[in-house]
């Protein structure tokens, strides 16, 4: 009988058995962070589209081209656990992690990971007038004016916390705000976009757990250098 050349192992059996217990303690460990990871690990993301009804102002200010009949687009993203950034029980502040503009096929980042501020605030309970509303500012503006933003104002008591949440149902609500303003930032002028709202809907692709993604991939590096 001829002898042939012994198979090789299969790759579990060729590893050091030290060294596969450890790849396998490292999966086991990454998989228990992950199932135990906090709601901070969560983003979310909404994309709130319209159509443009006016256009005022100094039209040559704007950031973005617009015209009347134009499509909009409000982009924007959070994390689901972010801090609340006032003591007021009734008034929730909550950073935002990106913000970004599109009308009529032109886009732009209001907000991104180095530029702009903006947030989620949240009026509740006794409060005058209830709000829910995002917004986001470019990175030389004044926060209080200069801003792209969706907002949607109540009547008291209509909002029960000011805890973070996702947009609420426009249904009921007394005035929903949608559109920008140009930057005064260095001019008495500005210019206005206001905006008929159609919808507000989620992204699902955005519901991801980043730690989760980092933790495995972490992992897997590891696994191949054993």
């Amino acid at each position: 009988m001829q002898r042939l050349p012994r198979a090789p192992a299969p790759y579990m059996e060729r590893l050091d058995p030290k060294m596969t217990m450890r790849t396998w303690w490292i999966l086991l460990g990454v998989a228990g962070v992950a199932l135990a990871l906090p709601a901070t690990a969560t983003v979310r993301e909404w994309s709130a589209v319209g159509t443009v009804g006016t256009v005022g102002g100094t039209t040559s200010l704007l950031p973005l081209p617009a015209a009347l009949g134009d499509e909009f687009e409000l982009r924007f993203s959070y994390d689901d656990a972010a801090t609340d950034l006032l003591p007021d029980p009734d008034r929730g502040s909550y950073p935002i992690l990106s913000l970004r503009v599109t009308i009529a096929g032109s886009s732009l980042d209001w907000i991104d990971a180095g530029s702009g501020m903006g947030a989620i605030q949240i009026y509740a309970n006794s409060v005058d007038q209830n709000h829910w509303g995002v917004s986001g500012c470019l990175g030389a503006c004044d926060p209080d004016y200069d801003e792209a933003r969706l907002n949607f104002y109540f009547p008291q008591d209509t909002i029960l916390s000011d805890a973070l949440t996702p947009p609420p149902d426009a249904t009921g609500a007394s005035l929903v705000q949608f559109g920008l303003f140009s930057s005064t930032f260095g001019s008495p002028e500005e210019s206005f976009v206001d905006v008929t709202l159609e919808a507000v809907v989620p992204e699902p692709a955005a519901a991801l757990s980043l730690m989760a993604g980092i933790l495995t991939l972490g992992a897997v590096r590891s696994a191949r250098r054993l």
